[in-house]
């Protein structure tokens, strides 16, 4: 049975949220539904996902830099709980095919994103450049693009794989 950290996180805590607790319920679920043991539950309330990146979390950092010999999978609800750009997702998805982890986000897009043997096929078999108002911007795996293809993408000149040369 492999053994899940379950990721709760939210920017702005107040007395009427419930949403810590609609969060734990879906990773839980997640949990089960899966027959995975719980060795944890991560709590960062009021942390901001846009300005601190996983590692760097106040009660999820310790986990992912000093114990990530205690779980095998972490389990947020969506994947917005857990990072909002495209550089903290290559990094946490980058940290979790290293060390053989999965990562499992119980609903909306990503749902299926599994770092282990399957990883390559859903993260980034593409590589490809984002550009951005100055020029190439950086090189990012990609995980989804929710809203067009990457064939529509590359027609409206958005995205080019690294097998092609950005035009001058």
């Amino acid at each position: 049975m492999n053994r899940a950290l379950l990721v709760v996180r939210l920017s702005r805590m107040t007395d009427e949220t419930t949403s810590p607790e609609r969060q734990l319920a879906a990773t839980k679920g997640e949990a089960e539904r899966r027959n995975l043991k719980i060795v944890g539950v991560v709590e960062d309330l009021n942390v901001s996902a846009s300005k601190v990146s996983p590692f760097r979390r106040p009660v999820l950092g310790p986990w992912l830099t000093e114990k990530f010999g205690e779980f095998d999978v972490i389990i947020w609800a969506r994947l917005d709980r857990a990072v909002r750009s495209m550089g903290d997702l290559h990094e946490l998805a980058k940290w979790a095919k290293e060390r053989g982890k999965r990562l499992i986000f119980a609903s909306g897009p990503g749902d299926q994103m599994e770092s282990q043997s399957n990883s390559e096929r859903v993260i980034g078999r593409r590589r490809t450049f984002a550009r951005s108002a100055g020029g190439v911007a950086a090189w990012c795996r990609m995980a989804f693009d929710p809203c067009r293809s990457t064939a529509t993408a590359r027609r409206a000149g958005s995205w080019y794989t690294n097998q092609q040369r950005r035009p001058s």
